[in-house]
């Protein structure tokens, strides 16, 4: 499940280092103050700030506590309304009530840990406080970041204990009855009703600052007299390393990616290259380099057998964390998977000069219908995360996919992108159809709407090269054809009759070489079809793709032989506006 596999791995970036403590958070210190050993200041208190930011304070991972409920519970490193009793202009009575807690706080942490700096600190406080020297613009709101001869306090691992168990405790004593197993760990513990750590990094997809994952907060979340998120049974310290780690795959770029209003996060068990990258990118050699190239001629990924992918898609509603789905596979699998993607949306360029292998991210803009905002804002998130479970797990894209591509090509008049081509072949193969007739112009295959796709093409050209003009055949034609061939072609080839015989009289060599190329279409079709099928359509606008994009290339090679001063070349002049790159 989701929170175990976040837990695993929380455990495995705390062992290396990348987590921040139990019952810690991230915060921004506004001043430093350094002790020595017997607690008196090594200087005054200075201001600090981000390097990076200068306006905004030192980042630094501090104790924290789940909420400040009576607004005056301390922590061990805390602001300077708590360590010095400096108040907020009429607030005096509150800082004197905050600085006396936080003393309370400090010589009890002196009494239980035995540790030389925190008996520092507590010196301070008794002994040398009205020795440290003030700014005359001090902020009683800014933390305070405490040294010891050079040591941070918050970095002491006697501090980090104490704290995690204190705060252990008084989630206890706050929720006698809620002793019982963790559902991640299983272990008995105190089940929290909230988890201290918020999920933060998703207000690209429409959510808040800061979100819980595990929460509830109405009596709607009540079950079984469990309140909040008691009833996930998550123990504080599954719960708050599994939303560490999730906080950590949000700020990773190399982990998620945005998708419209979802957010795909993945990570693998062992050392893997970018594979999101490949999925999403396609052929960018910058985000994916030899990784891609690897997948790309059929390469395994060497891994051991039992190593796991893990994948979760995330949406924001309201103050909550939205799982949408969720992936748990063998990165084996998952990679012979990933490949035989990449090779499924391998396809012609739209002028027929090289093969392109689209990326994820720009397959699905392509389905997204005009309006304002980033394209894949205006396409489900359903779609998104159906599809990417295909391409990692394998199975049949889903036939919404095929409905909206084949929508988005008859909303252009068959103006047919290089990434709707793409998702057209993707989708046929993974519903078994034949992968090498489809990557490029196929002249063999007898599949009478490709053949009928490929007809629409030539059809076009005739009737460019014989107006010398935009003719726009495909433009008012493709819908019905793509639909309704047997009423459709025959009105079209008798107005091709018409073309050919204007052509036979201005220009012999472009109708013959039509006209043969016409004729070996036609000899593969017995007979027209009332309808096509959405599959059928998905051919016909393949044979369609290939046919222009060969008819592109066959014009740019001509355009150069005679750039180079060879014999002239009998070239069409039907241009290729309308199918070019842009929408």
């Amino acid at each position: 499940m989701l929170l175990k596999a976040l837990v695993e791995l929380g455990d495995q970036l705390a062992a290396s280092g990348r987590l921040i403590p139990r019952f810690y958070a991230e915060r921004r210190a506004g001043y430093r103050l350094d002790l020595d050993t017997h607690g008196r200041p090594l200087g005054p208190l200075q201001a600090v700030s981000d390097p990076d930011n200068p306006k905004r304070g030192m980042p630094l991972a501090l104790p924290a506590t789940s909420s400040k409920t009576s607004g005056h519970d301390p922590t061990p490193v805390d602001k300077v309304e708590y360590v010095f009793g400096a108040a907020v202009s009429g607030k005096e009575a509150r800082a004197t009530k905050r600085h006396d807690n936080y003393v309370a706080l400090v010589a009890e942490m002196a009494g239980a840990t035995d540790d030389q700096d925190v008996k520092a600190l507590s010196l301070l406080l008794s002994d040398h406080l009205e020795e440290v020297e003030l700014p005359e613009d001090l902020d009683p709101t800014a933390y305070v970041a405490i040294y010891v001869n050079g040591r941070a306090l918050s970095d002491s691992p006697a501090v980090q204990k104490w704290w995690a168990e204190r705060r252990e405790r008084s989630s206890s004593s706050g929720n006698p009855g809620s002793v019982r197993p963790c559902s991640v760990c299983g272990q008995e513990a105190v089940i929290p009703e909230k988890i201290d750590v918020s999920i933060q990094g998703l207000t690209a997809i429409g959510g808040k600052p800061t979100m819980g994952l595990v929460t509830g907060n109405s009596d709607v979340f009540v079950h079984h007299g469990m309140r909040r998120a008691t009833g996930a049974s998550i123990c504080a310290t599954c719960g708050e390393r599994s939303h560490q780690a999730l906080n950590l795959l949000l700020a990773d770029g190399t982990h998620n990616r945005v998708l419209g209003d979802t957010t795909l996060l993945w990570w693998t068990s062992e050392p893997v290259g970018d594979l999101l990258a490949a999925i999403l990118d396609g052929d960018s050699v910058d985000s994916v380099g030899h990784f891609l190239d690897s997948l790309r001629k059929g390469g395994h990924l060497i891994a051991p057998k039992a190593a796991r992918f893990y994948s979760a898609t995330i949406g924001a509603n309201v103050n909550r964390v939205v799982v949408r789905d969720w992936i748990d596979s063998s990165l084996c699998e998952v990679v012979v998977h990933v490949g035989t993607w990449l090779r499924a949306v391998e396809i012609v360029d739209w002028d027929g000069t090289a093969i392109r292998v689209p990326g994820l991210y720009s397959l699905l803009a392509r389905l997204a219908p005009p309006g304002p905002g980033k394209a894949l804002s205006r396409i489900s998130p359903v779609l998104v995360e159906r599809t990417f479970r295909s391409v990692v797990g394998g199975g049949a894209l889903p036939e919404p996919l095929l409905v909206q591509c084949l929508l988005r090509i008859r909303a252009l008049q068959g103006a047919i992108r290089v990434e709707q081509a793409a998702l057209l072949k993707a989708y046929l193969i993974s519903h078994n159809e034949r992968e090498g007739v489809m990557t490029a112009l196929d002249t063999a295959g007898k599949d009478v709407a490709y053949r009928c796709g490929r007809l629409l093409a030539l059809l076009d050209a005739a009737a460019r090269t014989a107006t010398s003009a935009r003719n726009d055949l495909v433009d008012r034609s493709y819908a019905a054809a793509s639909t309704m061939p047997a009423s459709t072609f025959p009105r079209l080839l008798k107005l091709h009759r018409a073309h050919i015989n204007k052509l036979r009289r201005d220009r012999p060599g472009a109708a013959a070489r039509i006209q043969a190329e016409v004729e070996e279409v036609l000899d593969g079709v017995s007979s027209l079809p009332a309808l096509f099928r959405p599959s059928e359509q998905a051919r016909f606008a393949l044979g369609l793709y290939h046919q222009q994009a060969a008819g592109r290339a066959r014009r740019m090679a001509a355009k150069a032989v005679n750039a180079k001063g060879n014999e002239e070349t009998d070239i069409d002049d039907d241009e290729e506006e309308g199918n070019d790159e842009g929408d």
